[in-house]
């Protein structure tokens, strides 16, 4: 049974902590540093005044406030040096990511503060260096250890120790991970068939929303909330890759590669119409969940603007984009996960609102476990995930159950499931 202790919760990335957080926590360190020394005062004063009066305590604890109050300032400062080094690494991220955007002059906003960091510690760079190559090795243990297995079973010898390593490098040449623009392309007329209307309640999980992804004849589930004043607020859940082969179905293999390659899909073009068809126009509230190919769908429904995207959450994606400060980004990923692999780890600064994360485990099949290659991305384990989750104290979490938290404060909420054909 997966637990929370299972899963690793980070800022996504090369970025383990919010760095917020971080500092937050190195001045509470330095206030009770503080308040050590003015412990260790106080005794020093009390114990010269007996002293004087010839007189001694048995005991006096000046030395143990000492260390206390030196202890608390070593871990303030290393808390403030890890700080500094993720904000390096995210800056770094963010001016990448603001260059082949377009915006150069926000690009130069964010190397002007990297310079003004490295000028307070000249071995920040250093460290930041450090930080994103271990990102970088790190990140494809699990999978190159899943592929190595996986290939000894097919016939063992050198090339279990090969095909994993190659697969990353494959990954890491092609450089489709993390998209930045929205989809280029035509619309597509699709299809819609509802196969399920009527009344729901909201989700209060991360495992209901995985849940909620359609399966069977469902490809898209589009959920309206209608608030006493009025207002109204969307979720849409987006299935995976439905077919290998060509033809009628917009969630095939070819969708993936175009969506892949930055093309707009016919499974992109039916998450956009069974919004249309729910009600939802541009400058809506939308909520997007998606797993595998439906997670790369709606990674770009967010990139293209249509809708105030408040959350988005993906189980499996093959993709991570910056999806801006104003959606909070929820992944959940495994690290033996072929599919999820194509994100190349994903964004190294992080991506989204503060309070976004990525929740990630390492599945490790059995041997014996039938469709062991692609048992990581099964949404089955995926579920395990989001339980693990929902069960984790991480403070993390707080926005979600927040968010969560919000859809169930609506006067009245209701569904429709769409099936969908070109």
């Amino acid at each position: 049974m997966t637990g929370p202790d299972d899963i690793e919760i980070s800022s996504g990335g090369a970025v383990a902590v919010d760095t917020e957080s971080l500092r937050g926590a190195a001045a509470q360190l330095r206030l009770l540093a503080d308040g050590c020394e003015r412990v260790r005062d106080g005794l020093a004063r009390a114990e010269s005044v007996m002293m004087v009066q010839g007189r001694r305590f048995l005991f006096t604890p000046t030395r143990e406030a000492r260390e206390c109050a030196e202890a608390a300032a070593a871990v303030a400062g290393g808390l403030t040096m890890l700080a500094d080094t993720y904000e390096y690494v995210e800056l770094s991220a963010q001016a990448e990511a603001a260059r082949a955007g377009g915006d150069v002059r926000l690009a130069e906003m964010l190397e002007k503060r990297r310079r003004e960091l490295a000028g307070f510690d000249p071995e920040l760079p250093a460290r930041a260096e450090q930080v994103s190559d271990a990102w970088r090795h790190g990140r494809d243990d699990a999978l190159t250890t899943h592929l190595g297995r996986y290939a000894f079973l097919l016939g063992g010898g050198l090339g279990s120790f090969l095909v994993g390593p190659a697969y990353v490098g494959l990954i890491d040449r092609v450089g489709r991970g993390t998209p930045s623009a929205p989809p280029t392309g035509e619309p597509r007329r699709i299809e819609l068939t509802p196969v399920r209307e009527g009344r729901t309640t909201a989700p209060d999980s991360v495992t209901a929303l995985a849940r909620r992804i359609p399966s069977g004849d469902g490809r898209v589930r589009v959920e309206r909330y209608r608030r006493a004043d009025g207002s109204r607020e969307f979720t849409v859940y987006a299935a995976g890759t439905q077919r290998m082969l060509p033809g009628a179905e917009p969630f095939d293999m070819a969708s993936n590669l175009e969506l892949y390659t930055g093309a707009r899909s016919t499974s992109y073009d039916a998450i956009t119409q069974a919004l249309t068809d729910a009600g939802a126009r541009p400058g809506a509230t939308v909520n997007l969940v998606g797993y595998s190919q439906g997670a790369m769908a709606v990674t770009a429904v967010a990139l293209s603007g249509t809708y105030e995207v408040p959350m988005l959450v993906t189980f499996g994606s093959p993709v991570q984009a910056d999806v801006g400060e104003g959606t909070l980004s929820v992944a959940l990923r495994h690290g033996d996960d072929l599919v999820s692999a194509l994100a190349a780890g994903g964004l190294a600064g992080g991506a989204g609102a503060a309070g976004s994360f990525v929740a990630e485990r390492t599945v490790a099949s059995p041997l014996t476990q039938d469709g062991l290659l692609v048992a990581p991305h099964m949404m089955g384990e995926y579920l395990e995930t989001a339980r693990a989750l929902d069960d984790s104290t991480d403070p993390r979490m707080a926005a979600v159950r927040d968010r969560l938290a919000g859809w169930g404060d609506a006067a009245s909420a209701d569904v429709t499931v769409y099936a969908a054909t070109e």
